[in-house]
């Protein structure tokens, strides 16, 4: 997410082979030389070139319920149904986007076809 509240996707990040000073994590600001992918037509894709990236902080917190998350949350359009994102696509090209659900009817979790993973 851009700090405007634009979402982007960058890759591709090879974190086997990101240094450890470059590696970031989930909800980890970072600054980083990007380029619009030329592979990849959806206008959200970027490239990032790894040797650029440096990492901005700590995570941000998960505190009184996830309130500095929710914050930067805030600053992008929250979808609330299919047809109104559809419209968004149509419209701005838009593939990234967040959705709120009505309600939730189940979870399905299924057994993992590895469960012997390792780091490794």
């Amino acid at each position: 997410m851009e700090q405007d509240g634009r979402l982007i996707r960058l890759f591709p990040v090879p974190f086997r082979l990101v240094s450890d000073d470059k590696q970031f994590k989930k909800w980890q600001w970072i600054t980083a030389r990007i380029a619009k992918a030329s592979n990849d037509h959806r206008p959200e894709s970027h490239k990032v070139f790894v040797d650029t990236i440096q990492c901005e902080g700590d995570p941000l917190p998960t505190k009184q319920g996830w309130r500095v998350r929710r914050a930067q949350l805030a600053n992008m359009p929250i979808f609330s149904d299919f047809t109104t994102l559809d419209q968004a696509r149509v419209s701005g090209g838009a593939t990234l986007a967040l959705l709120r659900p009505s309600r939730v009817i189940g979870l399905d979790i299924t057994p993992s076809d590895k469960p012997d993973w390792t780091q490794e």
